[in-house]
């Protein structure tokens, strides 16, 4: 729309507009016209658009000071010191640029790494340290891959070839290839990342944008809905494991039948190592929770209620849960106890630990799950589980699609592993089930495993 007052002389743009015939008696002129000052055509774009705006508010403001009686010298200078930041006369000559346009322009020119930088820096504070992580890393890349030039000259062409390139590159790209220019990542043909984290990415890049838009440093959002289709049903995007899978994990395994020492988990020996990486593959398997959940358990989460031992997933002590349907008691399963989890519990409270797992430390994202992610997803590769839909995460499908099949009643099986129950009925006057309900749930998690006991 502002397109139509842009004009061009010797590849300068100039702003031009019609006076309104009711005010140009009084404002002596019957158009305006302003040189920019930019050969850039986005900063030309923005700076004309905060001029109509600008003017249109001075043409109104002006017919109510008419009305009211108001001088007309006085009112020409109002209106014409609202678009050019000077007091004017009449005068054919040309009007250089006001202060907040001048600003506009340089803000246009400001480099995309200067601009990055200070987006982090207003938003850290209100990112999780997950989020900055992944969203710094995300920003940076973008800079890497568009190139450091001013924010103005990045158009939806280039934030196009961007998310092209972006599909192509496999997970972790900068830190598996480090020096190797991105071009040359995504021509190795290595498995690309997920859509869903593509549009994560791309998310990041889209808030910078926004952010950029409010600041004015930039007229607009080149990367407005730019994200790729799912094309995957949600249910396709992890698989559950096989029996034949959880046997090699379980039965098989030197992480469960004796490995060779704590830096060799993979290899065979006559130690089994009760920690962290023992106890919560296991619990994720009767229980259905989340990585994060158990992982930040503490020895007071593992309690009696009414006569029920339950882990109490909750938010004390700074644990933080994914929605607020997340907290609930989860009935522990009695496989759990003949291994031994109650008397671990109690031995690692007894030795002045408050973690559960007092050998589990925080990532450098700040969530304690991080770290054995990343562990559990090299252990089963080691081990002879390929599929690469299987990480820990398909724990969790492995529970629900089990009580699927075992015709389990949905709104047991959303309490059970902290999922919204949408239904009016028994989401809002439905009560929480009792653990002596629950309980019967999780004792359908029968995989007919042998596992190591106390």
């Amino acid at each position: 729309m502002t397109s139509i007052y842009l004009t061009r002389r010797n590849g300068v743009y100039h702003f031009r507009m019609r006076v309104p015939q009711d005010l140009q008696s009084v404002i002596g002129k019957k158009e305006f016209h302003l040189s920019l000052r930019t050969r850039n055509s986005r900063s030309a774009a923005a700076m004309a658009h905060t001029l109509l705006n600008n003017s249109t508010a001075a043409f109104t403001t002006a017919r109510h000071h008419l009305f009211m009686g108001l001088d007309e010298d006085q009112i020409r200078s109002t209106v014409l010191s609202t678009l050019t930041g000077k007091s004017s006369r009449p005068s054919t000559g040309r009007y250089s640029s006001s202060a907040n346009e001048k600003l506009f322009a340089q803000q246009s020119e400001t480099r995309l790494s200067a601009l990055v930088e200070q987006f982090i820096e207003d938003r850290k504070t209100a990112w999780s340290p997950k989020t900055l992580l992944q969203n710094s890393s995300a920003l940076k890349q973008f800079v890497a891959i568009v190139g450091d030039k001013p924010i103005a000259d990045i158009n939806r062409k280039d934030c196009r070839a961007y998310r092209d390139l972006l599909r192509k590159l496999p997970p972790n790209a900068t830190k598996r290839f480090r020096g190797v220019s991105f071009e040359k990542i995504a021509a190795f043909g290595e498995p690309p990342m997920s859509p869903k984290n593509v549009n994560r990415v791309l998310g990041a890049i889209t808030a910078f944008f926004n952010w950029a838009v409010r600041e004015e440093f930039t007229a607009h959002n080149p990367t407005r809905s730019l994200g790729v289709p799912l094309t995957n049903r949600a249910d396709s995007q992890r698989d559950a494991f096989s029996m034949g899978d959880l046997r090699v994990l379980f039965e098989l395994s030197p992480l469960y039948q004796g490995c060779k020492s704590t830096e060799h988990r993979d290899a065979p020996g006559n130690i089994i190592i009760r920690d962290a990486k023992f106890w919560l593959p296991l619990v994720a398997l009767y229980s259905g929770m989340r990585l994060e959940e158990i992982a930040q358990l503490r020895t007071e989460d593992v309690r009696q209620v009414d006569d029920v031992w339950v882990l109490d997933v909750n938010e004390n002590h700074g644990s933080r849960l994914k929605t607020s349907d997340s907290h609930r008691h989860v009935p522990i399963h009695p496989t759990l106890i003949n291994i031994g989890l109650l008397d671990h519990a109690a031995e690692t409270r007894l030795g002045g630990h408050d973690q559960l797992w007092p050998d589990l430390q925080k990532g450098n994202d700040g969530y304690y799950s991080s770290p054995l992610s990343k562990w559990f997803s090299r252990y089963k590769r080691k081990i002879g589980i390929t599929n690469p839909k299987v990480t820990f995460h398909s724990f969790r499908h492995t529970v629900i699609n089990r009580l699927k099949q075992a015709g389990i009643d949905e709104s047991k099986i959303k309490e059970l592993v902290g999922h919204k129950e949408n239904s009016i009925t028994m989401g809002r006057y439905g009560k929480r089930f009792e653990p002596s309900v629950l309980i019967q749930t999780v004792e359908k998690l029968d995989f007919g495993l042998i596992h190591p006991s106390l």
